[in-house]
C-alpha cells in the first residue's frame, strides 16, 4: 500500500510531493523551442534537452530563496522530483543513471506519473488510451519504472481514471 509507505514519511510529504510535483519540468522553459518540440532529436540536441535538469535545479535553488524555504526537507523534496524523474529503474535514464532505490521515492512516483500523462494526454482523455497508458507502465516496469508503484498505480487505476476525468 502506498499509503504505508508515504506514511513513513513526515505528514507534510504527501501536501508537498503534490505541490511541488508540477515543477518537474520546470527547467525546459531554458530549452530553446526547436529543440524542446522536435520529435527526432541528434545526440547533441538530446545532451541539450537533458539540461533541463541542471536548470529545474538552479530554479529550485532561486526559488527557494524567496519562498524562504529554510527547511532543507522541503527543498529537497522539490529537487529529487526535478532531479530524479528522468531515471529508469533499471539505470539506464538520466541525469545520473542511478538504479533502483538509488532513485528517490519522490522521482519513482513522478516518473510514473509523468509517464502515464505522457502517454495519455497526449491523445484524447479516453478509456481507451487510459488503457494504452496502463499497458505502457506495465510493460516497463523494472525497465523505467518501480514495479512495486507501479502495481499500486495500477491497483488503484479506476480511482485515478475518474479523477482524471472529471478534469
Amino acid at each position: 500500500n502506498i499509503d504505508d509507505l508515504i506514511n513513513e514519511y513526515p505528514n507534510y510529504y504527501k501536501k508537498y510531493l503534490v505541490i511541488f510535483s508540477v515543477l518537474h519540468d520546470i527547467g525546459k522553459i531554458s530549452i530553446p523551442n526547436k529543440i524542446l518540440y522536435h520529435e527526432n532529436l541528434s545526440d547533441d540536441e538530446y545532451e541539450i534537452y537533458k539540461t533541463h535538469i541542471n536548470f529545474g535545479l538552479d530554479m529550485i535553488e532561486d526559488l527557494s530563496k524567496s519562498w524562504d524555504l529554510k527547511n532543507k526537507n522541503l527543498k529537497s523534496i522539490a529537487k529529487n522530483i526535478i532531479k530524479d524523474h528522468h531515471e529508469n529503474y533499471d539505470g539506464s535514464g538520466y541525469p545520473n543513471q542511478l538504479k533502483g532505490k538509488q532513485i528517490s521515492l519522490e522521482g519513482r512516483i513522478i516518473s510514473i506519473i509523468d509517464g502515464y500523462s505522457k502517454y495519455f494526454y497526449n491523445k484524447k482523455n479516453t478509456l481507451e488510451n487510459h488503457q494504452k497508458a496502463i499497458d505502457y507502465l506495465e510493460k516497463n516496469k523494472l525497465i523505467r519504472y518501480d514495479p512495486y508503484l507501479v502495481e499500486v498505480f495500477i491497483k488503484n487505476e479506476k480511482l485515478i481514471y475518474s479523477k482524471i476525468k472529471m478534469l
